[in-house]
């Protein structure tokens, strides 16, 4: 028997083990090993697709990287009880003629036992290797339902995902517009109530983002159903009822600051896995929109505004490009 080969075989067994549990089971993002093929995926993705957001091929991103980590899981464990079957000549014999398996013939066997099937013409040539063929059938079906437990979850973020920005949408095409349809002359009235269904939901989509980091890989092709789009444009609206509006025009400034700090800790959430904050953040430019459609309203600017507001939109500006969309898509502009 070769203990290297065996010994190199044990250690990939392991650490697909590893990451696929750290993948699957923990709260706290992906894989030492699917957490970097991801990243790397979808950049690579995005160059292909020339970092157009209405790419096809940037549209199917998501599953695209789900079904490689799918593969690379599956691959990998084969190839860990192939290096195992490989280290000893015997490890693997013809059910009839009981002569030694050749590689292929191993590699065949090592991908049946994996997949819990078989249909007996080789079986495992001594009492040691019946035991780690048991374990390569068990460890076979571990990773089959762990997978499919894995995967149902992430499909369910990702619609959740979608839904959010739909709602956001709704709400308005632009920070400004948001806030014009919430309007009533002297408070904005009709923007508590959706407020208050989008704060659980906020909440919700940051900790789906925690246990299943993969579904920011998730693009879609339509502006009105882009979480990052809708997310930021969402968060400059509220920063501008909150720093430039009259205290009185929020009757619920609580409820205001709460969706402000559930969205902070869902940028938070991106900041230390996904995107780094843009040099310098956009241009504030929304005061002449604010004069041609609140011409009624006195405003002013809060002392800290621009302090207090600078870290946060370099956060959302990379947050939007690393969707592949645009500031002025923010803005409700095409370009």
């Amino acid at each position: 028997m070769s203990i290297i080969i065996f010994s190199i075989g044990i250690v990939i067994i392991l650490t697909v083990a590893t990451d696929l549990l750290l993948t699957t089971i923990q709260s706290s993002g992906a894989g030492f090993i699917s957490g970097p093929i991801s990243a790397g995926l979808w950049k690579l993705l995005k160059n292909l697709a020339g970092h157009r957001p209405q790419s096809t091929l940037l549209s199917y991103s998501g599953f695209i990287i789900v079904f490689t980590l799918l593969l690379f899981w599956v691959g990998a464990m084969w190839g860990g009880y192939f290096l195992l079957y490989m280290a000893d000549a015997g490890s693997v014999v013809h059910s009839q003629t009981k002569l030694p398996a050749d590689i292929w013939e191993k590699v065949y066997f090592s991908g049946f036992a994996i997949s819990t099937l078989g249909i007996g013409d080789f079986i495992p040539g001594n009492n040691l290797y019946r035991v780690i063929t048991a374990l390569n059938a068990l460890n076979g079906l571990i990773l089959i339902t762990m997978a499919i437990t894995y995967l149902l979850p992430v499909l369910s973020a990702v619609n959740f995902r979608r839904q959010l920005a739909g709602f956001i949408a709704d709400m308005g095409e632009s920070p400004v517009s948001i806030l014009k349809n919430s309007w009533d002359g002297k408070h904005f009235k009709y923007l508590e109530p959706f407020l208050e269904d989008l704060h659980p939901m906020l909440l919700e989509h940051t900790q789906k983002h925690l246990a299943y980091p993969v579904i920011h890989y998730f693009h879609h092709r339509h502006l009105s159903y882009s979480a990052p789009v809708s997310v930021v444009r969402l968060d400059e609206a509220l920063s501008i009822a909150r720093n430039i509006f009259p205290t009185e025009a929020l009757s619920n400034p609580m409820m205001v600051n709460s969706v402000q700090l559930a969205l902070s800790d869902y940028f938070s959430t991106l900041n230390k896995s996904f995107i780094h904050p843009a040099n310098q953040p956009p241009d504030f430019a929304y005061h002449e929109d604010l004069i041609r459609d609140f011409s009624d309203v006195k405003f002013t600017m809060r002392r800290d505004f621009d302090k207090e507001l600078y870290g946060r939109r370099k956060i959302s500006m990379s947050l939007v490009k690393s969707d592949c969309w645009k500031w002025n898509n923010v803005l409700g502009k095409s370009v």
